[in-house]
């Protein structure tokens, strides 16, 4: 395939331009039958399929409902169907065919994240440690392990829900939004925190001092009247008697053609429905200046977000124990 400097335009090519592309050559093909090329493109590729993987496994990870199960058990099935397209015959080994189990697998013991290896992977080292040395290993396991029965355990409580790192009102922090608050809180009667864990769970607020770079402060949650999930940027947790609230900034949902689904020019097929799966599980969303405050017991689960373009992808982190 040749590209001759003289046709080089300088510009930097998006995805549009390799799908306008790609719909050209498969029109020609189909007009002559041959083969075609246009732009370095000779077609739509079947790597187009790949998304259904991601959005499979994620299904699998922490499956709200049977209904779930069924559609990552459809998305593998075409996954598999199709690899040998993307790659070649070759790649249809037993660690391919294995997929195919996998749905019938978190049927009988759960999601994925519930069978993960790093829990057994975490009791290996805790085991290992008691053995010294490149000799009589079981033995000296068994004998502190003996050991340790005898030896009074601390006890461990699991903590109830409770706020962390209280700030004042009148701290520099709250500045921003003190006049805001004023309109939904009596100061006097109230408590504000950074943190608010609850069992195995911290969730961190935009005020948060430690957060290194990661992205801890999205939460997602639903309100009563309805089963859509929403989005919001916690800025300070609130405690009011012994109940705990969250003062969040929401997001806001974008047009329809700018769906994740529409970005990537994704289409439903016959056999493989994707475009209301993969728009559910990766919302695009965008700031809004609308603010409310909400009980802690609506929240869903943190949240990732990633950049795209204007906009915001959110999803879920359905089963954050794992990430602990």
């Amino acid at each position: 395939m040749l590209y001759p400097f003289a046709k080089n335009d300088e510009q930097l090519r998006t995805h549009d331009d390799f799908l306008q592309a790609a719909q050209a050559a498969a029109a020609k093909h189909n007009h002559t039958g041959r083969k075609t090329i246009i732009d370095g493109v000779r077609g739509f590729s079947p790597l187009l399929c790949i998304i259904k993987y991601p959005v499979s496994v994620l299904l699998l990870h922490a499956p709200e409902n049977e209904a779930e199960i069924d559609l990552a058990e459809k998305l593998l099935r075409f996954y598999c169907e199709s690899s040998s397209l993307i790659y070649d015959p070759s790649v249809e080994l037993y660690s391919l065919h294995c997929h195919l189990h996998l749905a019938e697998q978190v049927r009988y013991h759960g999601g994925l994240s519930y069978s993960s290896a790093f829990a057994f992977e975490s009791c290996i080292r805790y085991t290992k440690k008691k053995a010294h040395g490149t000799r009589n290993l079981a033995s000296q396991i068994s004998y502190w392990t003996d050991i340790a029965l005898l030896i009074k355990q601390p006890k461990f409580d699991v903590e109830i829900p409770h706020g962390v790192d209280e700030i004042s009102i009148g701290s520099p922090q709250l500045e921003e939004f003190r006049e805001m608050l004023t309109d939904f809180i009596q100061f006097d009667k109230v408590k504000f925190y950074k943190r608010f864990k609850i069992p195995f769970i911290t969730f961190h607020s935009k005020l948060y001092d430690n957060k290194f770079k990661c992205v801890s402060h999205i939460i997602s949650y639903k309100h009563d009247q309805d089963d859509k999930i929403r989005f919001g940027d916690c800025i300070i947790f609130i405690q009011w008697n012994n109940d705990y609230y969250a003062f969040i900034n929401n997001y806001r949902d974008e047009a329809p053609n700018n769906s994740l689904s529409s970005l990537l020019k994704i289409s439903d097929t016959a056999t493989c429905q994707i475009i209301e799966p993969l728009d559910r599980l990766y919302s695009i969303k965008s700031k809004s200046d609308s603010f409310e405050i909400l009980s802690m017991s609506k929240v869903r689960h943190k949240c990732i977000s990633v950049p795209v373009g204007d906009f915001f992808c959110l999803t879920e982190i359905r089963n954050d124990f794992e990430h602990d």
